[in-house]
């Protein structure tokens, strides 16, 4: 997660030693002596004892120039569940208390990226080498997580219509979700496709 407006501010989810972890700028990697130094839409810069070192967001190729998020087209899963079957729908915001509480949170989000992971901690799920969505689980204060109709372990298979499993439409979701009144993240829970929608105004 690029934080636009600041260089020192950012998140990346990086694997190492076979686990994976949430790690914001000046973090130590595990079991290595690099640290974080940028967080970029399309990768991450890595400081290798004074040196820099470029790892690739997963799923996309090297280049010398940055993809910016740019809005993509929001197409329908190639595979898996089709949105179709999403039959349950949550709505998260019908309480005033809750919908207030999302509100301060976002704001605290997008001033500092790193307190996402209070909240809620993603990692790619894969199905032979194929990406599927991004497992959800609770953060440290789990309290909102489960307020907002989300559960252990749900797979996060697209925001706001945009597919998850594409980088470039992942990019995109996330910038638009900077500047949305309103989010419905598709969850797979179990084999069902389930919307959880919430007001972020």
């Amino acid at each position: 997660m690029a934080a636009t407006d600041d260089n020192s501010a950012g998140l990346a989810i990086i694997e190492s030693q076979g686990s994976q972890e949430t790690y914001g700028i000046d973090d130590v990697i595990k079991g290595t002596r690099a640290k974080l130094a940028k967080v970029m839409p399309d990768r991450a810069i890595l400081d290798v004892n004074g040196r820099f070192e470029t790892l690739m967001l997963d799923g996309i190729s090297f280049t010398k120039t940055v993809s910016m998020p740019v809005p993509a087209s929001k197409e329908p899963q190639r595979s898996g569940p089709s949105r179709q079957q999403a039959k349950q729908s949550v709505n998260a915001t019908t309480n005033p208390e809750l919908k207030a509480a999302i509100k301060q949170k976002r704001e605290e989000v997008l001033a500092d990226p790193g307190k996402l992971t209070d909240y809620i901690r993603v990692s790619p799920v894969r199905n032979q080498g194929q990406l599927q969505g991004y497992k959800l689980s609770p953060g440290k204060d789990p309290q909102l997580f489960k307020q907002m109709g989300l559960e252990n372990n749900d797979i996060a298979v697209a925001i706001n219509g945009y597919q998850l499993t594409d980088m470039k439409q992942a990019m995109a979701a996330l910038q638009e979700l900077r500047s949305s009144t309103d989010a419905a993240i598709t969850v797979n829970r179990n084999g069902q496709l389930i919307d959880v929608q919430f007001s972020l105004q």
